[in-house]
């Protein structure tokens, strides 16, 4: 049997107050935002970040500011026991939080990849984490988050629920499936915040 990914939702991720917080500041960052990189390995395992490829990775992304970056890695460790126990992995004794802010506006897409690093690194990917955020009601439809078994013979999909986070081991191939945002509107879009526990060796 295919292993699926064992996944942790974690609905009303932040307080009513926060979350309105983060939005309207992200409503007003538009000018912050730039277009999404990739990272490609060469035959020799040389890793070449910042390329710029909308066909593989097409959104927006920034800086989470500081204060807004300190309450996601709190409330990340608050959860810590019960993020262990659904998604199997445990954090890193040491360990440090990656974060960046995502717009997601019409067409935006992530093809299906890994967020572990490859090759010889002094830090790796170990949990990956997305908190979804929008307008509500939201204006934007698609924008899935599609999981796949260690085969790659089973999925599971995880639609962008507004103040939800999920949770699962990076080690797992996923993709974000294309969104559609009818108006155009940039304030439509899907707006995500992406987190990643790194294990430092």
């Amino acid at each position: 049997m295919a292993r699926l990914p064992r996944v942790h939702v974690e609905r009303g991720f932040l307080p009513p107050e926060e979350h309105a917080a983060l939005l309207a500041e992200t409503l007003e960052a538009q000018a912050l935002y730039q277009s999404s990189t990739i990272s490609r390995y060469e035959e020799d395992m040389t890793r070449v970040n910042g390329q710029v490829d909308p066909s593989v990775r097409h959104s927006h992304v920034r800086k989470l500011p500081k204060a807004f970056r300190e309450i996601f890695e709190a409330k990340l460790v608050s959860l810590q026991s019960m993020i262990e126990a659904t998604t199997g992995v445990e954090f890193p004794a040491e360990r440090w939080f990656e974060i960046e802010s995502v717009h997601s506006g019409d067409g935006a897409l992530f093809t299906a990849h890994i967020d572990t690093n490859r090759g010889p690194q002094s830090s790796r990917r170990v949990i990956s984490a997305v908190y979804y955020y929008s307008r509500t009601p939201a204006a934007f439809s698609g924008g899935q988050l599609k999981l796949y078994s260690l085969d790659r013979s089973g999925s599971i999909t995880v639609d962008p629920e507004d103040n939800t986070m999920v949770l699962f081991p990076s080690m797992f191939l996923h993709e974000v499936l294309p969104v559609s945002v009818p108006s155009g509107e940039w304030a439509d879009g899907r707006f995500s915040v992406n987190c990643w526990v790194h294990r430092t060796d």
